[in-house]
């Protein structure tokens, strides 16, 4: 057949008459055609950026392109990643015991995490930002009160139990919850307590043999770690009595 021979010269003169006089009066025969779509792949085979026709952002240098040009990070001597993110861009944190985890056996919530589950990651420089009260490069200990006020040495209860003669090695926490063991002269859980000198009960009670302050006659001032004796007795550590006449 012919085609037209020029482009209409105006438009149409006028509108429908009237409108559609009633509802279609019966219904479809047949479904329409489809084509299925794929969805729900348990394994990938679409390329992740098709547009360069390589892994992302080249995996920023810090791994290696594989299988459907995903990116495989690089790993550290201890075989965890040292990067991650899809395109390795991003530092991975140092791990330790988790205070508190996700189950991964009988009576044991603490798996190997990031920070410890104790502090953020600094994705940028691979370091964590511990949370009040913790500390280490995974946030894995906790820390001494006022750092002992310089008055003695934080260590671990592994430590703690050695020196007492006890053995505390195998719970999780043997090396991550810490005290204070105080210089010879200051006491308290901070050290931030001064002793007050003692000796003997001057009339043959208990005295500091048995651990009482001020050879047991008068109270301590553990603020300046001075004695306040009791009637009667006097001296540094409330060691002398008054003359009876």
């Amino acid at each position: 057949s012919a085609q037209p021979s020029c482009y209409p010269t105006g438009q149409p003169t006028q509108q429908p008459s009237s409108e559609p006089s009633g509802q279609p009066s019966s219904v479809p025969s047949a479904q329409p055609s489809y084509v299925a779509e794929v969805w729900g792949q348990v394994v990938y085979d679409r390329r992740r950026s098709r547009h360069g026709g390589m892994c992302e952002n080249l995996c920023s240098g810090h791994g290696s392109c594989t299988l459907n040009n995903n990116c495989d990070c690089f790993r550290g001597l201890d075989g965890a990643p040292d990067w991650t993110g899809p395109d390795c861009s991003l530092r991975t944190c140092p791990k330790d015991v988790a205070w508190v985890g996700a189950v991964v056996g009988a009576n044991d919530l603490h798996p190997l995490v990031e920070c410890s589950n104790k502090g953020k990651c600094l994705r940028s420089r691979g370091m964590c930002e511990c949370f009040p009260g913790y500390e280490g490069i995974a946030c894995q200990r906790t820390i001494c009160p006022n750092d002992c006020n310089n008055r003695g040495t934080c260590l671990t209860q592994r430590i703690l139990a050695d020196k007492a003669g006890k053995v505390y090695d195998s719970p999780w926490d043997a090396s991550k919850t810490v005290g204070c063991v105080c210089d010879a002269g200051y006491r308290g859980i901070a050290c931030d307590l001064e002793e007050c000198p003692s000796g003997p009960d001057p009339l043959g009670g208990y005295g500091n043999e048995a651990g009482r302050d001020c050879s047991g006659r008068g109270i301590c001032n553990y603020d300046i770690g001075l004695c306040l004796c009791f009637g009667g007795f006097f001296g540094t550590n409330c060691n002398m009595t008054t003359a009876m006449i």
